[in-house]
């Protein structure tokens, strides 16, 4: 009896899991209303009016300054494919996908769409080729959260005198380790099964939009390509690293700002698991569920009910507010003033651009065009 194909079984758990999703949400929607009920509103706006302005600035600096770091990430794959591009063009391209992705419930992948070919054009990668590079620069970030949230688990545990998960971090961490990494001629390389798992993950992706479905091919020939390079997997694990310590960076500014003290160890564990719940339930940019899990956090921590909820209401504010002044003048710069002179450009002869091969220097693959 053959077996279904891959593609198949991920169709047929989709049901599943926008169930899955849809519960978990509500019942962090339901922790964010506990929260909400028992709130002293009056105490809190008295709070959030004792910010230190000087600090909140500093924080708002570094949550612009993640953008930096996740464009210089996603230019040094761009580089070692002999792809450079202008820094400013590609930091407004990461900027814009943020926006498009905080206003797309659920479907976040428009983002990554975005992103892809805002840059394909004028490139001589097509779309397909620069939507592999955007999907390996995300499996890097997800691989450098899940090593931080790891160690900053070992910290907390260390901190609180637990050696007994202390050491069963440890060994998950090196068995983690020695099934998805090994050493081939000197050389730092993924095991295979997980390379083809994030290539299955990327073919099932592309099936279900129509906008990648005819750049398939390239995107997942991309893709191995740049699985198979784990000098430069480690580099841009550095930059997830220094994009990371920016976001938890402005949150303890913003706990500065409201002179209270918190280690920043359990400032990184918070608000890393605040972004993965505001991921997991698909609310446009985490909205309300990552507030809820960040807010429920800081309060397990020992933080008290208002001063909680006032560095997660500033931080997340300072957030927003970062994503619309960045986001919505390089949307307009991309949607606008660059598709314009795209469009007065010649345009490339059919199939001139197609996924078998490179297209010609100053052409680009645009799904919707």
């Amino acid at each position: 009896m053959s077996r279904p194909a891959p593609s198949t079984i991920r169709r047929s758990h989709r049901p599943l899991k926008v169930a899955a999703k849809t519960i978990f949400a509500l019942l962090v929607l339901a922790v964010a209303w506990k929260l909400a009920a028992g709130m002293d509103w009056e105490t809190l706006r008295s709070r959030l009016g004792q910010v230190d302005r000087a600090l909140a600035a500093a924080a708002a600096l570094l949550l612009a300054g993640r953008l930096v770091a996740w464009a210089q990430r996603w230019g040094l794959a761009l580089a070692r494919l002999g792809e450079p591009s202008r820094p400013l063009r590609r930091l407004a391209a990461v900027a814009a996908s943020v926006a498009v992705n905080h206003a797309t419930p659920y479907l976040r992948v428009f983002g990554a769409i975005f992103r892809a070919r805002y840059l394909a054009r004028g490139s001589r990668l097509s779309f397909g080729r620069h939507y592999g590079v955007v999907l390996f620069d995300q499996a890097t970030h997800g691989a450098a959260a899940a090593l931080l949230l790891w160690g900053v688990g070992v910290v907390l545990a260390w901190q609180r005198g637990s050696l007994l998960l202390v050491a069963v971090g440890l060994g998950v961490g090196a068995a983690a380790s020695l099934s998805v990494v090994g050493l081939r001629s000197g050389r730092i390389s993924l095991s295979s099964r997980l390379v083809e798992t994030v290539i299955a993950g990327a073919r099932a992706r592309a099936e279900r939009f129509p906008a990648l479905a005819e750049h398939g091919r390239g995107l997942v020939e991309m893709l191995r390509r740049l699985l198979g390079q784990g000098d430069l997997l480690l580099a841009m694990i550095g930059w997830s690293l220094v994009y990371a310590t920016f976001n938890a960076g402005a949150q303890w500014l913003v706990f500065r700002a409201l002179d209270v003290e918190i280690g920043l160890a359990a400032v990184v564990a918070v608000v890393g698991g605040g972004v993965i719940v505001g991921a997991v339930t698909g609310s446009p940019g985490g909205v309300a569920t990552t507030e809820a899990a960040m807010a429920a956090g800081f309060i397990a921590l020992g933080i008290g009910e208002t001063d909680a909820a006032a560095a997660t209401l500033i931080y997340r504010g300072l957030h927003y507010a970062v994503v619309i002044a960045t986001g919505v003048p390089a949307l307009l710069y991309f949607e606008l003033a660059e598709r314009r002179g795209v469009r007065e450009s010649p345009s490339p002869a059919p199939g001139a651009a197609s996924e078998s091969g490179p297209p010609p220097s100053g052409s680009a693959v645009d799904p919707d065009e």
